[in-house]
This record gives C-alpha cells, structure tokens and sequence, in this order.
C-alpha cells in the first residue's frame, strides 16, 4: 500500500500516469467537471468541508465527480469511510521501497470489481484494480447508497451485483467488458 517515497512517486510508469488521467477527468456529463481533492487550490479545512462546498452552488451544478488522490492524512480520513463509493489502485507487483502508506482497504466494505491483465512497464509489474463499496444484507440484496437513495439489487454468484454503480467512470465499464467478457454491466 506504499504510494511514495521522499515526498514522490517511486516508479515513473506513464501508462500508470495516463490512466489516472483518464480516471479523473473523464465525465458522464460533457459540462461538468469533476473535482480532485488534495491540496492548495481551494483551501477547505477538511473533507467534510470540501465535500459541503462541492455539492453547494456554483459547484454543485458542475461538478460530475469527486476523486480523493492524497496526501496520506486526507486518504485516512476517506478510503474506507461511508461516503467512498469506489477505490481505484494502482496495484504495484514489484517491490518499490515507500516512506509513504495508504491504509490498508477494509474487504468487508469494499469489494474487487475490476482489475486489469498484469502489465509491466520500465521493468515493474502492475495492474489496474477497482474496488466498489457494497454492504451485504441479511436477505442477499445488496444495500447501495447513491445520491442520497437506497438502491436495492439482487447479488449474483460474486456476492454482488454491479446494477446502479452509475458513479464509476464510464472507462471502468468499457475496460472490465474488454478484459471480463463474462461480466455484464449497465453503461
């Protein structure tokens, strides 16, 4: 869970670089932007008080999405909080010494939904791996909170049913019925 070493990336992987790109500037609404929470752009006290600003006007009539990237202090109060629809990684094989650490993905909230062949790049060997948020409940459906509404879908063979996981990025979609034909997935 390592994502730096002496305040940088500790791998230069542009494949890695362009799809983060693509992540986080792709829209489902060709007007709308979306935001990416770090720091020094627009100041906010905390995530709660960015996450506030954002769904208020101006923002909230242009912003489509909102991407948590880091520091280490803003992923630990996000990654694995109620309000973390999807994680995307950057799931590094090779061994890459890190200062730097994300906390460790709780599995019983988060579950894989996409994960990408390996590839290896600049002699590292990686994948690209989704994870969505889902909440079994005692009857087999899937409890998924979206835009404030409880969406309730029948779990498949998995465990979980991927109906209604509009807040992916459209590319996510397109790439697990590229590499995982067997899925079925709404767009």
């Amino acid at each position: 869970m390592g994502i730096g070493k002496d305040g940088k990336l500790p791998w230069r992987l542009p494949s890695d670089l362009k799809f983060f790109k693509e992540i986080t500037s792709g829209t489902t609404d060709p007007v709308k932007q979306n935001a990416v929470l770090m720091a020094n752009v627009v100041t906010c006290g905390s995530i709660s008080s960015a996450l506030e600003m954002l769904a208020k006007a101006p923002y909230c009539f242009s912003i489509d999405k909102v991407f948590v990237i880091g520091g280490g202090q803003i992923l630990r109060e996000t990654l694995n909080g109620p309000r973390c629809d999807a994680i995307h990684v950057t799931r590094i094989e090779t061994s890459v010494e890190c200062d730097t650490f994300i906390p460790s993905i709780d599995f019983s909230m988060f579950q894989p939904w996409y994960s990408s062949p390996l590839l290896v790049e600049n002699g590292i060997q990686y994948s690209f791996v989704t994870y969505v948020h889902v909440r079994n409940s005692e009857d087999g459906t899937i409890a998924r909170k979206t835009d404030g509404k409880c969406n309730d879908v029948k779990s498949n063979s998995n465990g979980f049913e991927v109906e209604n996981f509009s807040f992916l990025p459209k590319m996510i979609f397109e790439k697990r019925d590229k590499y995982m034909p067997h899925s079925r997935s709404i767009k």
